[in-house]
């Protein structure tokens, strides 16, 4: 345990998932005085910065006008000192093994970059959430993934040396982010000891809300950059985009019979997924349609 971690959290109107995050953070098995925790406050207007004074004067708080989660990292990453980072959402907890198991995992793998294990442990739509978002994130074996998200993500910092968000991307820079690496020969390594849990909005309201911001982004990213899965079904205009919507449904389905029971699904629940997931990417359809005539435009 000799490496100093750098744990960046970004935040913007969510105090009370905030504050919860952070005691989690703290409560950290790994030794306290070689963490270096980072909250960056992107424009908040809830008193997010004067709770997190107060409830955590130790952490290093960077206040900034709201201009997007991956602007934000970047400005955490911009301070961040240790010899590892460690990325978490500001509506996720952690166990207080968490850090130990992501020092682990680069370890053991021998990887400048890996991801965790997403659990959704508050009810049905939260366990949706896991599916259709995070399906890759479910399983219980190590393997080899295509992206990492910023909820659950660690790497050496000689590697954002090299690579840092797309600030130009309000959705999806993630998943950028992850195509840029793929691009230079990195490989993204997923290992399910390495766990948080997520608590996103969870009611059917926040799920098809949710639906639309990321059938948008879905466009938006593939527009941007090529070589990532379903790119060039984007990149060909209307048809392509609803086949690729199509595609996703299938895709989900998959998921939620690989994975629904590591995720949580209770038997009687999956009756009720195999109408919410398909309804969830048609109603992303029409989000994606026009972001692809936006950006045709």
């Amino acid at each position: 345990m000799s490496e100093t971690i750098s744990v960046i959290v970004v935040t913007w109107n969510d105090r009370e998932n905030l504050l919860r995050c952070l005691a989690s953070l703290e409560a950290q098995d790994w030794p306290r005085e070689r963490v270096q925790l980072i909250v960056v406050d992107d424009g908040s207007t809830d008193g997010t910065a004067e709770a997190v004074r107060q409830a955590h004067p130790d952490a290093l708080l960077v206040v900034k006008k709201n201009s997007g989660a991956d602007n934000s990292r970047n400005h955490g990453l911009d301070r961040a000192s240790g010899e590892i980072i460690a990325l978490i959402d500001a509506d996720c907890t952690a166990p207080p093994h968490w850090l130990d198991s992501l020092a682990a995992g680069l370890d053991e793998f021998d990887t400048p970059v890996i991801g965790g294990r997403i659990l959704h442990p508050d009810g049905f739509w939260a366990r949706m959430i896991g599916i259709s978002d995070f399906g890759e994130f479910q399983g219980t074996r190590p393997k080899a993934v295509s992206n990492i998200p910023t909820c659950n993500l660690g790497a050496r910092k000689t590697l954002f040396d090299r690579f840092r968000f797309d600030e130009t991307a309000r959705i999806g820079g993630d998943v950028l982010f992850a195509c840029r690496l793929r691009q230079a020969g990195i490989g993204l390594c997923y290992d399910p000891r390495i766990v948080v849990r997520h608590h996103p909005r969870a009611h059917r309201k926040a799920f098809f809300d949710r639906a639309r911001r990321y059938g948008a982004g879905f466009v938006q990213v593939r527009q941007q950059a090529s070589g990532m899965k379903h790119g060039w079904l984007v990149r060909a205009g209307l048809p392509g985009v609803v086949v690729a919507t199509l595609a996703r449904t299938l895709l989900d389905w998959g998921r939620l019979l690989r994975h629904g029971h590591p995720a949580g699904v209770r038997w009687y629940e999956y009756p009720a997924a195999v109408v919410a997931l398909p309804l969830k990417r048609l109603v992303s359809l029409g989000a994606a349609i026009r972001a692809s005539r936006h950006g045709e435009g």
